[in-house]
């Protein structure tokens, strides 16, 4: 047993989990700043800007929002949380915001009630509410449900999307009613990274069990994506542990860095639009694809799904965000002079 204990080298647990809030941020300082500076202005009285965050997964928008969210409870200000993946109506928002805020409301599946049971707690203190993957919820719904929080003096909002496709899909008089301030989370560098899981090691692993180089290279493979980093580390850590080995070794880096991107994989494409979905599958299909052939088979098959085929320039935007999450890769095309292709990236 005493061997046993020894061999441990994962000494707290949380500061690996995605939940973990850090007290730095390190790379995500102008994030912070630039949330903080909006939401901020309803302590003051003052009417605050709608917010949205947008960047790839793994750039820290979720955490630096909810470390926001923390500080602002510590300033009597009401806060909720929601995420669209689980709230996709307005009905479950509103449901989902009052459980946050701790506020009963009955049993009553009348929306209108309970908006104006939102309203009257505002109206007692200030409240600010994140709505996280807001890109999930149905587009009549986010429609409804941005329209009427975002018309409202005491209550703050703080959408988070991956990129501004979800804005921009709102019906003029939503986007109108908004106006946001947009804030981009750029993909981590190499060194910020480094320093991510600094901290995280440092928390909770063994001195001996890690080391920089370590670090670095699961920074490298992680590519500007800290959730894959620190899930990296941890699997890495757990390998170890199982493998009864005092530290981590590359193998076991490479293990964890492999486990992680594949649930990268998974959780990029369950979070796909349907368009987004279809030029996946085109591409995937054919093994290699011409932009022009696809654009042939995706206005083919769009109304097969039910779709409505999007404008050849919002095409052009759903293709460059699967390649700029490194779903999809673009070449030149075999054979075809400058016309360029695409491939799945396995």
């Amino acid at each position: 047993m005493a061997d046993d204990l020894n061999l441990r080298i994962v000494k707290r647990t949380e500061p690996l989990s995605e939940a973990f809030l850090p007290d730095v941020f390190h790379g995500r300082e102008e994030l912070v700043r630039a949330i903080e500076e909006e939401v901020s202005r309803i302590t003051r009285g003052e009417r605050p800007r709608v917010v949205w965050v947008h960047g790839p997964p793994g750039t820290g928008k979720t955490s630096v929002v909810k470390k926001v969210l923390a500080t602002l409870e510590e300033r009597r200000v009401r806060t909720a949380y929601v995420n669209g993946w689980s709230s996709q109506t307005f009905y479950s928002v509103l449901d989902t915001v009052f459980d946050e805020l701790r506020a009963l409301v009955g049993e009553t599946r009348d929306a209108a009630f309970k908006f104006e049971r939102l309203l009257r707690l505002a109206a007692e203190r200030p409240i600010v509410i994140a709505l996280d993957e807001v890109d999930q919820m149905f587009l009549k719904e986010r429609n409804t449900a941005l329209y009427n929080l975002g018309r409202l003096e005491r209550i703050g909002l703080v959408c988070l999307s991956q990129s501004r496709d979800a804005y921009l899909s709102l019906d003029a008089r939503v986007q109108s009613r908004l106006q946001p301030v947009f804030v981009h989370a750029n993909r981590y560098t190499t060194d910020q990274l480094v320093k991510v899981l600094e901290g995280r090691a440092t928390a909770s692993l063994e001195p001996t069990a890690w080391c920089r180089e370590d670090l670095r290279a699961i920074a490298e493979a992680a590519a500007g994506d800290a959730r894959i980093a620190v899930q990296s580390l941890r699997t890495a850590a757990y390998l170890a542990e199982k493998n009864r080995t005092p530290s981590i070794n590359a193998a076991d880096i490479q293990r964890g860095i492999e486990k992680s991107v594949a649930l990268r994989r998974r959780y990029l494409l369950k979070g796909l639009s349907d368009h987004h979905r279809l030029l996946y599958q085109l591409v995937q299909e054919a093994g290699e694809i011409s932009l022009r052939d696809l654009w042939i088979s995706y206005r083919r098959r769009a109304p097969e799904r039910g779709l409505a085929p999007m404008a050849r320039r919002t095409f052009n935007h759903y293709r460059q965000f699967l390649v700029a999450n490194r779903l999809l890769r673009e070449r030149q095309a075999k054979g075809r002079g400058n016309a360029r292709a695409l491939q799945v990236v396995e």
